[in-house]
């Protein structure tokens, strides 16, 4: 269902993991599943290549980064040191179309550290870009802030 802010509500959609592994990303309403699923494998590989060669992040302290070696650096050692123990899930997600070709998702997500992490568990929202180009969705841009 369309909200009045353009966005459409998809927080019931369920989405089986294991196919996605190495696939194009056909829909963006699938994307934060594999997101979530590139992350909590810990796989950094699959994880960067949901994003475009000119993609962007801003993370949650304001620091920006472009694709490449310093980007994967940073992907990597959050997976593997600081996020080790970390897991994500998806609570909910509206997508809206600004082009048939761009699409905006804002993704609510739920940090769950183990209980070996210093980190504390909290909500965090992810606001990707996607753009979709001949048969693949990427992600162009990705902005991370703390759940208010």
């Amino acid at each position: 269902m369309q909200s009045d802010q353009g966005f459409f509500n998809l927080t019931e959609r369920v989405v089986d993991m294991e196919p996605y592994k190495k696939q194009k990303l056909t829909t963006p309403e699938d994307f934060p599943a594999m997101f979530v699923n590139a992350w909590n494998n810990r796989d950094t590989y699959e994880l960067i290549e949901l994003f475009d060669e000119s993609a962007e992040l801003e993370n949650v302290k304001g620091l920006w980064q472009h694709k490449n070696k310093e980007f994967f650096s940073a992907y990597e050692n959050g997976l593997k040191f600081n996020f080790k123990e970390v897991r994500l899930s998806v609570l909910s997600t509206k997508i809206k179309f600004v082009t048939k070709s761009i699409a905006e998702l804002k993704v609510n997500m739920q940090v769950s550290p183990s209980a070996k992490s210093n980190i504390v568990a909290h909500k965090i929202v992810l606001s990707f870009v996607l753009q979709h180009s001949e048969d693949d969705w990427l992600c162009i841009a990705l902005t991370v802030e703390e759940s208010k």
